[in-house]
């Protein structure tokens, strides 16, 4: 079945305009034997003869029809996997009035903050529940532009994965509080430090939150502290702190929160928490569920490691 959905007149990235094609310096001889180097005139953007389109009018084209076979698959869950939109491929689809998108995947596609200030002004899609943007070229000011559209009130799943959002763009992040059906956020890879960190620490709006990852994000011993804080966050299952820098003041002051009481997964790999905060970490009084434990290259010992299983039966020791 044909999808229904409507798509708007499109038009062209505001301040774009038609590309040009300058024919290189090159030498001739003139007239007495010299080199002429004048340089050929500018070339306006020519029509193909066989399409009798633009460079320009078939690329557009061409994004038109691959958003067009995606939602024909899918109107639901549109899957444009690094499909080469770039930033006018987001400009097309923002036309589009799609009542029934829950899902949208747009990862790898060299979407920069232009692309995300497009996208987050759009109002037509109330039943977006998941936003997939790993891999892209997204900095502060495109998460700070997502943080700003107040349509998506139904989003449940937010992957900036791979981008560049760092502090700024995560305090950004950190104060959407009409974010309430929010229920994984993964943000590795993201220049993220400890201001940043400390920053969704102190949220206290997504009380559905399961799923936190800031894997390879350098937010170290302050970063987790300022995590550990978190009052709100009772429905945290996931936390994966993979490669952040932590070390052993980091470990003990994560250890030392009491709200996270359905943690079943924490992954603090490649940290070096060493014994001390692997013995910290036993401390813990609140993380009764936790099932598996992930502290691989974390500079701890079989004593640590024995200490960590007396405390949670059946843990999974990850080391």
């Amino acid at each position: 079945m044909g999808c229904k959905c409507t798509r708007d007149e499109v038009s062209p990235l505001k301040g774009a305009q038609k590309t040009t094609r300058i024919r290189p310096q090159r030498a001739r001889k003139d007239s007495f034997g010299g080199e002429d180097t004048r340089i050929d005139e500018i070339v306006p953007n020519q029509k193909n003869p066989i399409t009798n389109r633009t460079k320009d009018e078939e690329r557009e084209e061409k994004l038109t029809n691959l958003i067009n076979m995606a939602l024909a698959a899918d109107n639901r869950a549109l899957n444009l996997f690094h499909r080469d939109l770039g930033d006018h491929g987001v400009e097309i689809l923002s036309h589009y009035s799609i009542s029934r998108l829950e899902q949208l995947e747009l990862c790898s596609n060299e979407i920069s903050d232009a692309g995300i200030l497009i996208l987050s002004m759009v109002t037509a899609w109330p039943n977006l529940a998941s936003l997939e943007l790993r891999f892209n070229n997204i900095g502060s000011k495109g998460a700070a532009a997502l943080a700003r559209n107040n349509s998506w009130t139904k989003l449940a799943l937010l992957d900036l994965s791979g981008n560049n959002i760092g502090d700024e763009g995560a305090t950004a992040l950190s104060k959407k509080d009409s974010w309430v059906h929010l229920n994984s956020l993964l943000l590795g890879s993201n220049s993220i430090g400890s201001e940043g960190a400390t920053a969704l620490g102190q949220n206290n709006s997504w009380v559905h939150l399961t799923t936190l990852c800031l894997s390879k994000n350098k937010i170290g011993d302050r970063g987790a502290a300022g995590l550990g804080m978190n009052n709100a966050w009772e429905n945290l299952t996931t936390l994966v702190l993979y490669d952040c820098a932590i070390g052993t003041e980091g470990a003990i002051e994560l250890s030392k929160n009491e709200t996270w009481k359905n943690l079943r997964e924490l992954r603090l790999g490649e940290n070096p928490i060493g014994a001390e905060g692997a013995i910290g970490l036993s401390k813990n009084e609140g993380w009764s569920k936790l099932r598996t434990l992930d502290l691989s290259n974390s500079h701890i010992d079989e004593e640590e490691k024995l200490k960590l299983r007396n405390r949670w039966q059946n843990l999974e020791l990850v080391s």
